[in-house]
């Protein structure tokens, strides 16, 4: 509600007030990400979507209207409140910043531009291609790297999960927990041997835009994918693997050893009453399935059970 809010009521807000009037000029400022596709924010994504078929259906209507899908400005928006963690990553995948003496002169020519949407993002395609996790059918004409170099990208990604299946059931474990300590490390761009499996990843600075790109990387490398929920709501790497080892078949019963007979690790707490909210609060982040297992959770802290 307070991301599709502002955009979509705000957004058809004026065009109702502005349909009947002569207007020089309508511009929305949408967002790339309703392009190229934000993980973590979909409901983001949504709303500048929603400006952008707005102005689509304005000019159809004969009514002016622009939507710019700016990309991250320099210090300012969110670009301006991330941290260096996040600047980097951005920087990685290919996306650049917009001077904003450049982006004032960019709107000025954009002010009566002929079509009604366009694109405003600096970006190394070349970078880009090679951060994805898969090719995007949307951006293969753009991409510079040839699709049979895209497919050994994800070929080499895949040799996780390769390395996974060669192994007899009670011996993936270690493997898992490995993969997945070195895709942490990723994320945080810090070295795979510095992260102990057996604390919460939010005491590296995992928050919930890299743990949905944890997931993501788990999906793509492993074919299993981690719950949200379990990542944020402070589970080690070690509870993490379980899960991941046992999707392979349904086995991997020697790792139960490591667990108490209520499901929970030694050294793991009972959520406190500021980790559930905090959990609610992410829960825009969340699929349906994941607010229901949030909510669980939420109790579970309740009665003193994780």
């Amino acid at each position: 509600r307070t991301v599709l809010a502002p955009k979509v009521q705000g957004g058809w807000n004026l065009h109702l007030q502005t349909r009947g009037r002569e207007m020089d000029f309508f511009v929305l400022f949408s967002s790339a990400a309703s392009v190229l596709g934000s993980p973590g924010q979909s409901n983001y994504a949504a709303a500048n979507a929603f400006l952008d078929g707005m102005a689509w259906a304005r000019r159809a209507e004969g009514l002016h209207a622009v939507s710019i899908n700016w990309g991250p400005w320099a210090g300012s928006g969110m670009a301006g409140t991330q941290g260096d963690r996040d600047r980097l990553r951005r920087s990685e995948s290919g996306i650049g910043s917009i001077p904003p003496p450049e982006g004032v002169r960019i709107l000025g020519m954009l002010l009566a531009a002929p079509s009604p949407q366009v694109v405003v993002l600096p970006v190394d395609w070349y970078r880009f291609g090679r951060a994805a996790r898969q090719p995007n059918p949307f951006l293969i004409e753009l991409l510079p790297i040839p699709t049979d170099t895209l497919k050994g990208i994800q070929t080499d990604r895949r040799q996780w999960r390769q390395l996974v299946l060669e192994r007899d059931p009670e011996d993936r474990l270690p493997v898992v927990l490995e993969a997945l300590r070195e895709f942490a490390a990723r994320v945080l761009r810090i070295p795979a041997s510095s992260i102990d499996t057996e604390k919460p990843l939010g005491e590296f600075g995992l928050d919930s835009l890299m743990a949905t790109e944890l997931r993501g990387i788990s999906e793509a490398e492993l074919g299993v994918s981690l719950p949200l929920v379990d990542i944020l709501s402070g589970r080690p790497l070690s509870y993490l693997s379980l899960s991941v080892a046992k999707a392979f078949d349904g086995s991997a019963t020697d790792a139960g050893k490591h667990w108490t007979e209520n499901g929970r690790h030694p050294r793991s707490k009972p959520i406190s009453a500021d980790e559930a909210e905090s959990l609610l609060e992410k829960l825009p982040e969340f699929s349906d399935q994941e607010v229901t297992e949030v909510l669980e959770k939420f109790l579970a802290s309740k009665q003193g059970v994780s």
